[in-house]
């Protein structure tokens, strides 16, 4: 897989959260490298239903998507001083 620049990254970023606005396992959305250069992270919480249809890249920017799990907010760990 060949990256892109960092400036289509990021345009096709904001293409790719469209894109992908009704996929409800979608948790995240990011920049990443990729053979050289880079594309656009999708991370999800669990496998796409059968009616997603994941892109392999959006403007010719790659797309890689995993399944990362449910992402959910930690308690801050207490400071000893």
């Amino acid at each position: 897989m060949k990256g892109s620049t960092k400036a289509a990254a990021r345009a096709a970023k904001t293409k790719a959260l469209a894109l992908l606005a009704d996929v409800t396992a979608l948790n995240g959305v990011g920049i990443c490298h990729v053979g050289g250069g880079y594309g656009v992270k999708i991370n999800l919480s669990a496998a796409p239903s059968q009616g997603d249809r994941l892109p392999k890249e959006v403007d010719g920017v790659p797309l890689v998507i995993e399944i990362v799990g449910r992402i959910v907010k930690q308690p801050l760990a207490k400071r000893t001083p």
